[in-house]
């Protein structure tokens, strides 16, 4: 795909439909009841922005059939912060739609990813990964995530304000340690660019004597809500990450429907005149390639998303589109052999990748742990 920004949802909304099957033929995209977004025909807008040295950059934003769209939430970057503090006719560029969110200006941005399960191990794995290390499991001492460290800084700052407040003698082994423990935090406090983690770190650099035990209760408080903003952040991807795991589970159960039911079905009503040669009136066999059209249709509908969409579309299963021709041509035989084909390339979808039920679980646990009675865990 080309290099350029995530694409606003706003500005997808004239090619979004959000309702059930069939989709009006003027739209591109449809919106899942689970979230994630169809991409039912090609589509490619231009998009603008700024970059770094504040120069404005375009490009083409595309996306093809089978793909999987996301909708997240990210701040607004500086440029489209400094786009909307200019009025209408000031403005080169226009910014995007701003919600607030938890009392947090938020900008709705869409995400393209290539099939359902590098997406799901995107929102399951990689990003709450990186968040707040792996969902139910110990802390890692190397790469440890923002979220277990905010809170590793957070104990070492209350060890520090307890040296400091159980001794009035500055040069003391207990001051000593406290001071070597703030410079440590100020050391680790000067990688991350977050705007709350900077404020941490000048509150606590920038104060002397008596006047650390007050900064460094507000860098506590400061941490603290970093903490927080990244358990939420990380709580809205893992639910990102299980609305795919939804939909997979929905794609697999309509695939062993058709797969074990449908089309055995269909095979065992077509067996007496493509197999024992038992002469077919043309109202049945036209009764049975209505069947086999509006089958077609189905698999259409349940794989919309890739790795499930090219094997729906493969000339295998395209065949089954044109079930009319083959009883015009009296060719049950033919009707047989092609649903015998598409048989064959559902049966690799159903025996193929899957996310691991314990992995599914544990997020939900996870998910379930951050709430006690409605509140959210610090």
């Amino acid at each position: 795909m080309p290099k350029v920004r995530a694409a606003y949802l706003q500005e997808l909304q004239s090619h979004l439909y959000k309702g059930e099957y069939p989709v009006p033929e003027k739209f591109s995209l449809r919106q899942t009841r689970h979230g994630p977004i169809e991409v039912r025909k090609s589509l490619e807008i231009t998009l603008s922005w700024r970059n770094k040295k504040g120069v404005i950059k375009s490009g083409k934003w595309q996306v093809k059939p089978g793909m999987v769209l996301i909708v997240r939430y990210r701040k607004p970057t500086a440029w489209e912060l400094a786009e909307m503090k200019k009025t209408k006719a000031e403005r080169e560029l226009e910014p995007p739609p701003i919600r607030i969110i938890e009392g947090r200006k938020l900008v709705a941005i869409v995400e393209r990813n290539q099939d359902l399960f590098s997406a799901a191990r995107k929102y399951l794995r990689h990003i709450t990964g990186s968040l707040v290390g792996k969902l139910g499991r110990k802390k890692l001492p190397r790469g440890i995530a923002r979220y277990q460290a905010s809170q590793i800084w957070i104990h070492r700052l209350y060890h520090a304000l307890e040296n400091l407040t159980s001794t009035l003698a500055p040069d003391s082994k207990k001051s000593t340690e406290a001071q070597q423990i703030l410079l440590q935090i100020i050391k680790a406090l000067s990688q991350p660019r977050h705007s709350n983690i900077k404020e941490a770190q000048k509150k606590i650099a920038g104060s002397k004597g008596s006047d650390q035990i007050v900064a460094i209760a507000q860098a506590i408080g400061i941490l603290g809500l970093y903490r927080r903003e990244k358990l939420n952040q990380t709580k809205s991807i893992a639910k990102i990450g299980l609305s795919i795991i939804q939909i997979i589970q929905q794609i697999e159960q309509g695939l062993r429907l058709i797969y074990y039911c449908s089309i055995p079905d269909l095979l065992k009503k077509l067996k007496p005149y493509a197999i024992e040669g038992k002469q077919a009136k043309f109202s049945e066999l036209l009764r049975l390639t209505r069947q086999i059209e509006n089958l077609y249709h189905r698999l259409q509908r349940v794989c919309a998303f890739e790795p499930f969409y090219s094997r729906a579309n493969s000339a295998e299963v395209k065949r089954l589109a044109k079930a009319l021709e083959y009883a015009k041509n009296d060719d049950s035989a033919g009707l047989y052999a092609a649903l015998i084909r598409a048989q064959a390339k559902i049966e690799a979808l159903i025996l193929g990748e899957k996310i691991s039920r314990g992995e599914i679980l544990m997020t939900r646990r996870w998910l379930k742990n951050q709430y006690v009675e409605g509140v959210v865990k610090p």
